[in-house]
């Protein structure tokens, strides 16, 4: 949630009137996000993006107490962008500067596509804008990158995607050398992959190759049934078993050659051989 410009985010929710108390959040799945937590870790807002829908979850309710500390535009602005956001019109806001990236979700190695643009005090697109896109990594590195101008918009890509975690992307823009408002930022996600779990599905072609070239049989579960009644009906050969029983290392093949030598010797002193 931006209630300043990105340098300067933190400190304003920092800055905010504490809420009194708020109810407890514990995410039950890996695809819900924490967006804002207490200073011990507690979850304060949740949210989840599947597919199209959207839902979050604010355990405050005594924001107003930031109206009552003279700060409702953050009060307002907080609230408006909940909205925004749940409705999928976060572009849709009243600042000059736009960003967006939909899907929020990617698998590594895709290219993520930005949109972004500007516009004037009256809605209308800034057509001579000049834009600069920077993409912030999840271990904090920054990237550039190259701006292709659109009608209404304009857009870039983003194909260093192969570390997974959260990626922010700030869009500024300049109109004849000067800042136009609040840079903007959008936020995107790099899914972890599994190779285990990404493609569950068994693949019968790679484990048909397999079994021609170990000389086995392919078998679908549903076939399983009839394959143990045929491996039931078959007359099993006689198998013939080799037991190798080593003697060098047991050790009463040691105590036996002690024990021989050792009378050989005794023998030997006795009859003056020795």
């Amino acid at each position: 949630m931006q209630l300043a410009a990105t340098d300067k985010n933190r400190a304003r929710w920092e800055a905010l009137a504490p809420l009194v108390g708020a109810t407890k959040l514990r995410p039950k799945s890996e695809l819900v996000e924490v967006w804002a937590q207490t200073r011990d870790g507690t979850p304060l807002l949740c949210a989840a993006e599947v597919g199209r829908a959207r839902v979050a979850a604010f355990g405050g309710d005594t924001t107003y107490q930031w109206v009552l500390h003279d700060q409702a535009e953050e009060h307002q602005r907080f609230w408006r962008q909940m909205i925004l956001w749940l409705a999928r019109k976060e572009a849709d806001t009243n600042q000059p500067v736009w960003a967006k990236v939909e899907p929020r979700n990617f698998h590594p190695g895709g290219t993520v596509p930005i949109e972004f643009g500007a516009r004037d005090d009256s809605g209308q697109p800034v057509p001579d804008a000049e834009f600069s896109v920077e993409i912030i990594k999840p271990g904090g590195k920054k990237e550039s990158l190259a701006v292709r101008k659109g009608t209404d918009s304009s857009f870039a890509d983003f194909t260093n995607t192969d570390l997974p975690g959260d990626y922010w992307a700030r869009v500024e823009a300049r109109h004849g050398g000067s800042l136009i408002g609040m840079e903007a930022s959008t936020r995107f996600i790099v899914d972890p992959t599994d190779l285990e779990l990404d493609q569950p599905n068994a693949d019968y072609e790679t484990l048909q190759k397999i079994a021609d070239i170990t000389g086995g049989q392919l078998l679908r579960p549903e076939d399983l049934a009839g394959f143990l009644k045929r491996l039931t009906e078959m007359k099993l050969e006689d198998l013939t078993r080799v037991t190798v029983l080593p003697l060098w290392d047991n050790w009463w093949l040691l105590l036996a050659f002690v024990g021989v030598m050792t009378a050989e010797w005794a023998l030997r002193k006795r009859w003056g051989l020795a």
